[in-house]
């Protein structure tokens, strides 16, 4: 997966900076409601974009009925999308809807199987780091908490996220806070390294492993960089995605909050 366009890397980093609104850990859920009332149906939803407005529309409109009123769903492109299958699970979910006298059928986005999948795969995973000739485990077992970070050398929003998480490194670090910078794009380790040196990183970095990077993308529903993935206690706590003053400031607090806990 490439991401090679500094313009419009840029024009999305000024976007997310003016509106704050990616890299926030809270987002507007892709959800509808379909009240049920003696064979009539009232519906009320928020999606994320108009492509997944009309397909669901034209879902409640097979399935129940074509009286269903287009703007009864609303579009937020903020909002988390369905998950992938999500058409084939409503539809099925209908048929028994249809049947129904009166009641309150409700469908959103639920991120626990698939996060849990994703927290699996990301234990499993090992990684090629710019410092060692040897694979080594993506995730630390002697750690508590890790912050795996998408970024790109090129990616002026990179440039501004990975130095909150090298405070937040050399904070908590000697006390099982663990970071890793996965490379979101097939740069060589050369240039990996030399962006690393310039910002005076020092967690760990690694090349680009599409077979870990890709199913971060997709979980995460935001094919932009960077991205910060929270792993606490064995799950995905958090995703912060795009570099923007809250998100920064949501993760230094849900990493203080974390060890301040244990403590």
């Amino acid at each position: 997966m490439s991401f090679r366009s500094s313009f419009f890397t840029s024009v999305f980093f000024l976007f997310a900076l003016a509106f704050d609104v990616f890299g926030q850990q809270a987002r507007p859920v892709s959800s509808f409601t379909l009240l049920v009332r003696n064979g009539s149906y009232e519906a009320k939803g928020l999606v994320d974009r108009e492509e997944t407005r009309l397909k669901l529309l034209a879902i409640l409109h097979n399935e129940l009925s074509p009286e269903i009123p287009a703007d009864s769903i609303k579009t937020n492109f903020t909002a988390e999308a369905f998950a992938p299958d999500w058409e084939k699970k409503l539809e099925k979910d209908l048929r028994s809807v249809k049947r129904w006298k009166s009641g309150v059928y409700t469908f959103a986005v639920d991120h626990e199987k698939e996060r849990a999948d994703l927290a699996k795969l990301l234990f499993s995973a090992t990684v090629s780091e710019i410092n060692s000739p040897k694979p080594a485990k993506l995730l630390n077992s002697t750690k508590t908490v890790t912050a795996i970070n998408l970024f790109a050398t090129w990616a002026g929003p990179s440039r501004v996220d990975l130095p909150v998480l090298e405070e937040l490194y050399e904070k908590y670090g000697s006390k099982g806070f663990d970071v890793v910078a996965l490379d979101a794009d097939d740069e060589s380790v050369e240039d990996i390294r030399a962006f690393k040196d310039r910002l005076k990183l020092k967690f760990r970095f690694a090349p680009a492993n599409e077979p870990v990077t890709k199913p971060m993308f997709d979980v995460s529903r935001f094919q932009g960089i960077p991205q910060t993935f929270l792993i606490a206690d064995g799950k995905i706590k958090a995703i912060f995605r795009g570099a923007s003053p809250t998100g920064n400031l949501q993760l230094r607090e849900m990493v203080e909050s974390i060890f301040n806990t244990k403590q």
